[in-house]
């Protein structure tokens, strides 16, 4: 497993479409996810730490964790079948981490990864992905120079988005990257 250390977003300006690019942590490789446009507004609200008035419903899934004792241990990229990814969202029982770590009670929850990115980033958990989803879709961003300042960084990915031609990241993946 490879551990993402950027998340950010971008816009397919031919399809119009949202794309979420999670850098692989330590090297200049950047996954590509099409997520829905409602999913894209929810994240980036996350990203940016944005509290709604009223919860949305990521905010209740994670109220009711909180309420039931569990939290959000982790999430994985754990497969890519046909053009679509597949995600897990891993949870643990708080009760059970504090009182004995070796006998902690994890299961996982298949999900969407647009969901469990949203998630992650708002309860500021790991993102993984399996190294073979991870070498199978990564792209190459080693012509973009990765500071290790975290705000450099960050600043860094959105000029490589800003000029990153879709067009030859849909040629990796075929004409539709949605199927």
């Amino acid at each position: 497993m490879k551990k993402i250390d950027i998340v950010t977003m971008g816009v397919d300006k031919t399809a119009n479409s949202p794309v979420v690019f999670l850098r692989i942590e330590n090297t200049n490789l950047i996954v590509p996810i099409w997520i829905g446009p409602w999913e894209a507004s929810v994240l980036a609200s996350a990203i940016k730490e944005e509290v709604s008035d009223r919860p949305l419903t990521h905010d209740m899934i994670m109220s009711m964790l909180e309420h039931t004792g569990y939290r959000i241990s982790h999430i994985t990229i754990n497969d890519f079948k046909k053009n679509v990814y597949y995600a897990k969202v891993f949870l643990s029982n708080e009760d059970e981490a504090q009182e004995n770590p070796k006998n902690e009670e994890e299961f996982f929850i298949d999900s969407r990864p647009s969901d469990a990115i949203i998630l992650a980033v708002k309860s500021k958990t790991s993102i993984l992905i399996e190294d073979s989803v991870a070498f199978e879709t990564a792209i190459d961003g080693s012509f973009l120079k990765i500071d290790d300042d975290e705000q450099t960084k960050k600043e860094d990915i959105k000029k490589f988005i800003d000029t990153f031609n879709i067009d030859e990241l849909k040629k990796k993946f075929g004409d539709d990257p949605k199927k």
